[in-house]
């Protein structure tokens, strides 16, 4: 299983990596997008599937893909 999320304290995101691996979980991944620019900027690499049980099947094969782009400034600052 390979991670890749990207918050402030990487020991977070290994330690979830390590308790989904215990667990048997697969991965998972999502763009969390707050602008435009952001959506799909995280998404699974996995083999074609037809139908839930397939799909659940060869989830845990996929791959977490993606970049990290920063915020957008949600609003424009002021001249003072």
């Amino acid at each position: 299983m390979r991670t890749n999320a990207e918050i402030e304290d990487p020991a977070l995101n290994q330690r979830a990596a390590e308790i989904a691996a215990r667990y048997g979980l697969p991965s998972g991944a999502g763009s969390d997008a707050h602008d435009p620019g952001g959506i799909g900027t995280a998404y699974l690499e996995m083999p074609d599937f037809d139908g839930p049980r397939e799909f659940l099947a060869k989830l845990a094969t996929a791959q977490i893909t993606g970049e990290h782009r920063p915020h957008a400034v949600r609003y424009a600052r002021r001249q003072v």
